[in-house]
């Protein structure tokens, strides 16, 4: 079956405009609104000389990156990856790869910056045991 570039894009607006967004206890909110209070998030962060840690999965790692990238470029806030191969592989061997994320950010995190996980799914169990690091550190 051939798509059309139309078809394409109607289908892409079609999934951006259902993104499921949560807070901070899992309650839906509406997309407007959770962009809204990351980007405050991210200012605040930035206001405080803080940075940002950004991890993700597969496709969600290129995501990661490229925010990386607009972060520090386009808003000039402090902002880390923890997807490059060598240090990702060389903590994915040591302690293995769900416990990845979670250690890297007890070590690089300090109490008051701010971690950005994307899943797709949302039940990643490394970038849960991530999330749950950095609440409980602060």
């Amino acid at each position: 079956m051939a798509y059309s570039a139309t078809a394409y894009f109607q289908k892409l607006t079609d999934i951006l405009l259902n993104i499921g967004v949560t807070d901070g206890r899992g309650n839906s909110i509406a997309l407007d609104e959770g962009m809204d209070r990351a980007v405050k998030m991210i200012l605040d962060v930035a206001e405080r000389s803080g940075k940002v840690l950004l991890i993700g999965n597969g496709g969600s790692s290129a995501i990661v990156s490229h925010m990386q990238s607009d972060l520090g470029k386009g808003a000039g806030v402090q902002a880390l990856v923890f997807n490059e191969a060598p240090l990702l592989t060389a903590f994915s061997n040591d302690i293995g790869y769900e416990y990845a994320f979670g250690f890297m950010t007890e070590l690089f995190a300090k109490e008051g910056d701010l971690l950005l996980s994307i899943s797709s799914s949302g039940q990643s169990p490394n970038i849960l045991r991530a999330v749950n690091q950095a609440v409980d550190s602060g």
